[in-house]
């Protein structure tokens, strides 16, 4: 039995922000956009190590990308409700999207970043689980990407991201020719076209059967692996603003037996001491997206930075042996110094100039970040307000680099429940 998965799905990290109309313009020539190479390998970096076969760009799904993002930027800085008059919009949903740009099968899957990078994008969207699960899609091969690096004057970004399947869209373009009377319906942009059921069934079985027949994510040896996941929508895990990475297992589509996971352990590597997890697969997860061959483990506490970590797991397929599987990874490491503020934390002494990581760790157990406001740096030298530049990692995460003077400095994180400050010595 195979399944397509019709969906659309978002992750949002967005405050509202303004800029005058005049500030975008329309870019007629789409073929010279800027279609997210680096996003691109990225992806496909991470499919490979998976072990499933690398996407393929498509202009068609390139040039529906490129018209929603433009749309995304342009109704948020206009306020202004959605709207068929827009000179970007193309679609209610991707399916309408995507056959306005010409693509001819229906079941393209979305994902959509708000970010403030390239690389970010994909790194949220792959620690977010159901965005992985489209980017880890066994039935899609091919991808159109297009990105605003700074679409609002805050700094953020927008990435839309359209998977297709090559065969489909060619078979849906065949069979509205061939005009048959029989068969599945509402598999194509055209939904007067029919799809033979053999057909389908064969192309589906075909392109599952080029994948391995488990992917987990980390892969084994995976380094620079994010420690912690927060939200997306729809949220995998509203009874909480924050957790780890989740460990995830995806069962090619083309197993037919009954799959058992039978034991989960994630472990600190040298420790026999197992985390807590929260397991989720078809029938736990809240929103219905997974299938009888996806599971997932969330770590209930984020983890650390720079640690290395082993996930294993045993399995049984039907009436088949037990089998045992693992994979080892490494979370973050930063080539900047990096100091874990807590409560005993009480001055730091940092070359001025040299760029520094400050993570507040002790708020990560309390799993509070809806409490979070803005981290601030104010000199306790009479010398007027720190000159820093600070870029949020995440949100207990900073990287900071101080643009001009040394001196004293009170670091403090707005939080509502535990008061985390410390003293920054810059020399």
């Amino acid at each position: 039995m195979f399944r397509v998965l019709f969906f659309t799905i978002w992750m949002i990290f967005f405050t509202g922000c303004h800029a005058e109309k005049d500030d975008y313009k329309i870019v007629e020539n789409i073929a010279d956009g800027s279609h997210l190479y680096d996003a691109f390998d990225s992806i496909n970096f991470w499919r490979e190590k998976g072990g499933l076969e690398p996407f393929t760009r498509n202009s068609t799904l390139d040039e529906s990308t490129f018209y929603h993002t433009h749309y995304q930027q342009y109704r948020k800085i206009s306020h202004l409700e959605e709207s068929s008059n827009d000179y970007w919009f193309r679609g209610v949903d991707v399916a309408a999207r995507v056959k306005s740009a010409g693509y001819n099968y229906k079941g393209v899957l979305e994902n959509i970043a708000y970010a403030s990078s390239e690389k970010e994008s994909v790194q949220n969207l792959m620690t977010a689980i159901y965005h992985r699960f489209a980017f880890y899609s066994f039935y899609h091969d091919q991808i159109g990407l297009y990105g605003l690096n700074h679409a609002f004057s805050d700094g953020i970004g927008i990435y839309t991201f359209n998977m297709g399947f090559s065969q489909m869209d060619i078979e849906c373009s065949a069979f509205g020719l061939l005009g048959f009377k029989e068969g599945i319906s509402g598999l194509c942009a055209d939904e007067t076209v029919i799809i033979n059921e053999r057909t389908y069934t064969r192309v589906l079985s075909e392109q599952a059967e080029k994948q391995n027949n488990i992917v987990i994510y980390p892969y084994d040896r995976a380094i620079d692996v994010p420690p912690a996941f927060y939200e997306e929508l729809p949220d995998p895990l509203p009874m909480l603003s924050m957790s780890g990475n989740p460990i995830s297992i995806q069962f090619n589509p083309t197993i037919t037996k009954e799959i058992k996971i039978l034991e989960f352990n994630l472990t600190k590597f040298g420790s026999n001491t197992s985390l807590e997890v929260i397991a989720m697969d078809e029938k736990s997860d809240p929103n219905s997206k997974f299938d009888d061959h996806q599971f997932a483990y969330f770590p209930k506490n984020r983890l650390q930075y720079k640690s290395k970590y082993v996930a294993q797991f045993s399995y049984q397929l039907g009436d088949e042996a037990k089998q045992t599987r693992s994979t080892t990874f490494i979370t973050t490491t930063f080539d900047e110094t990096l100091f874990e503020i807590n409560s005993s934390s009480r001055e730091i002494e940092v070359n001025a100039s040299e760029s520094f990581v400050l993570y507040f760790g002790e708020i990560s157990s309390l799993n509070n970040e809806q409490h979070i406001g803005d981290l601030t740096i104010n000199t306790l030298d009479k010398q007027g307000e720190a000159k820093v530049n600070i870029k949020m990692i995440d949100n207990l995460t900073y990287r900071i680099k101080v643009a001009e003077g040394v001196g004293r400095y009170e670091v403090n994180l707005d939080n509502s429940i535990k008061e985390q400050k410390v003293i920054l010595s810059l020399f």
